[in-house]
C-alpha cells in the first residue's frame, strides 16, 4: 500500500477535470483557485506536454501575477520542455514563453533569477546539447523586440502621449528580452548565433538609435576594422568608392570620428588613414563645395580631418582658398555677388592632436 499506483491513465484524468473547469470557468477562478490548479497540475505536466489550453492559463497568469513565486517555481518544467522540443511554433505555447521571460525580471532579484533560468537550460557542460534551445529562444526574443517597435511607431504616429504611456509600460519587458540576449552571448558555444541572426534579419530602423541597443565601449566600435592585414573590414567598405558607401561618406565620417576621439588617436592607425587618401579629398571637396545639408555634420568632418596631417594639410588649403576668395570680394574685383554661396564661415585649422604610440 505504500507504493503508489502507476499507470499512465492516471496522468490523464486530472488534466480532463482540468481542462473542462478552464473551458466553462476560467474567467471566474480566483487568484486561490488558481493557485490550486497550478500547483496539482505542476508535477503531471513533468511527465506529459502541455496542451494549448493549458497555455492560455498560464500565459494569463503569468501577466497577472508576474510577481507570483508560483510563476518561477511551478512553471519552470513546462517552459524547458516546450523549448528543448520545438514545439514552441505553437502560438499559445510561443506566447507564454514571452510571458514568462518577463515574469523573473519583474522580480526583486529579477536579473539572477533570468541568469539562473538561462544557465539551466543551458546545462553544466560547456556545449549545450539541445541546439534548439538556443534558436528557439533568440527567435522568441527578436520577434517580441520588433513588435514592440512596430507596435510603437503606429501608436506614436496616432497619439503621442498615449505612446508615452506605452513606453513606460513596455519597459521592464523590452528590458527582460534584451537581458536574455545579453546572458546568452556569456556563453562561448551560444555567441556567435545572435550575430548571425542579426546579419541576416536586423533590428528595424526605428530600434538602432535607441539607448539601450547602444554600446559606447571600445570593444564594440573596434570591430569596424579589420583583424587581418589583408582583409577589409566594415571601415574599408564605407570608403568612398566602397561596396557598401552609398551616402556620400557620411558613415565614414560617423566611424572615423568615434575612433579618433576615443581609442585610436594612435601613430599606427593615423598612418594606415592615408591608404583612404581619396576619400579624405573627397570629403574635402564636399566641405569646399558646401555639399554638406547641416552645420553639425560640417564641424564632424572638419574634426576628423584636423586629426591627421595629411588631412589637416588639406584643409589648410580650403582654408586658404576661401579667405583668399573673401578678400576678393571685399576689394570688389569682379566677382559678383554670386560668390557669396560659396564663402562660409569655417573654424581655422588646429595644430594635429598628438598621438600615442
Amino acid at each position: 500500500m505504500a507504493i503508489p499506483t502507476e499507470d499512465v491513465q492516471n496522468d490523464y484524468f486530472p488534466l480532463e477535470i482540468t481542462f473542462g473547469i478552464l473551458q466553462t470557468q476560467d474567467n471566474d477562478l480566483s487568484q486561490v483557485n488558481r493557485k490550486n490548479i497550478i500547483e496539482a497540475l505542476a508535477p503531471i505536466l513533468e511527465r506529459k506536454y502541455t496542451s494549448p489550453i493549458i497555455c492560455d492559463f498560464f500565459s494569463q497568469h503569468c501577466h497577472e501575477g508576474q510577481r507570483s513565486q508560483i510563476v518561477i517555481e511551478m512553471f519552470i518544467p513546462t517552459v524547458e520542455k516546450i523549448l528543448k522540443y520545438n514545439t514552441v511554433k505553437i502560438s499559445q505555447m510561443k506566447i507564454l514563453i514571452q510571458k514568462y521571460l518577463v515574469a523573473p525580471y519583474s522580480q526583486n532579484d529579477g536579473l539572477n533569477l533570468l541568469e539562473e533560468f538561462i544557465k539551466q537550460l543551458h546545462g553544466p557542460t560547456m556545449i549545450c546539447p539541445l541546439l534548439r534551445v538556443l534558436s528557439n529562444l533568440i527567435s522568441l526574443c527578436f520577434s517580441r523586440i520588433y513588435y514592440f517597435f512596430e507596435n510603437r511607431k503606429k501608436i506614436c504616429f496616432e497619439d503621442k502621449q498615449i505612446c508615452q504611456k506605452y513606453e513606460e509600460n513596455t519597459t521592464s519587458a523590452l528590458e527582460s528580452f534584451t537581458q536574455v540576449l545579453q546572458i546568452i552571448s556569456t556563453f562561448d558555444d551560444w555567441r556567435c548565433h545572435p550575430g548571425l541572426i542579426l546579419q541576416s534579419v536586423p533590428f528595424t530602423h526605428e530600434t538602432l538609435p535607441n539607448a539601450v541597443f547602444l554600446n559606447t565601449r571600445c570593444e564594440a566600435h573596434r570591430t569596424v576594422l579589420s583583424n587581418r592585414q589583408n582583409e577589409k573590414g566594415w571601415f574599408e567598405m564605407f570608403c568612398l568608392n566602397g561596396i557598401t558607401c552609398n551616402d556620400d561618406g557620411e558613415m565614414l565620417l560617423l566611424i572615423l570620428d568615434k575612433l579618433i576621439s576615443c581609442c585610436y588617436r594612435r601613430k599606427r592607425f593615423l598612418l594606415s588613414i592615408n591608404k583612404v587618401l581619396p576619400a579624405l579629398m573627397t570629403l574635402c571637396a564636399m566641405l569646399d563645395l558646401n555639399a554638406l545639408e547641416n552645420h553639425a555634420n560640417e564641424l564632424q568632418l572638419i574634426s576628423t580631418l584636423q586629426s591627421t596631417s595629411m588631412g589637416l594639410k588639406i584643409y589648410t588649403e580650403i582654408c586658404e582658398r576661401l579667405n583668399t576668395l573673401k578678400a576678393i570680394q571685399q576689394k570688389g574685383v569682379g566677382m559678383g555677388m554670386g560668390v557669396d554661396q560659396f564663402i562660409r564661415v569655417i573654424p581655422a585649422p588646429t595644430q594635429p592632436p598628438t598621438t600615442k604610440t
